[in-house]
């Protein structure tokens, strides 16, 4: 099992070519707030590695560090990141 997080952009530009070259999925986690800023994926790009067959999930929202906190944060930073998801990808 291949997965790259974050989103970063050289995930598309490098290692989706190599993948989709020798037939091997992978699932790349998304930082979905940062998506479209520089050194990250644009929403354009995850949705044609969603439709070559790659997996999409969810890295939460920020990225910020889940032990610190609250519950509505922790509600924020996964639901929010799943919801963005899911507008996109479908």
């Amino acid at each position: 099992m291949l997965t790259f997080d974050d989103g970063y952009l050289d995930n598309y530009q490098v290692v989706a070519p190599i993948l989709e070259k020798y037939g091997f999925p992978a699932t790349f986690y998304i930082v979905t707030d940062k998506v479209g800023t520089p050194e990250y994926m644009s929403w354009d790009q995850i949705v044609e590695l969603d439709r070559k067959g790659m997996d999409i999930g969810s890295h939460t929202a920020t990225h910020r560090d889940l032990v610190t906190v609250d519950a509505a944060g922790l509600q924020t930073e996964v639901s929010g990141s799943a919801e963005s998801l899911k507008a996109h990808l479908g």
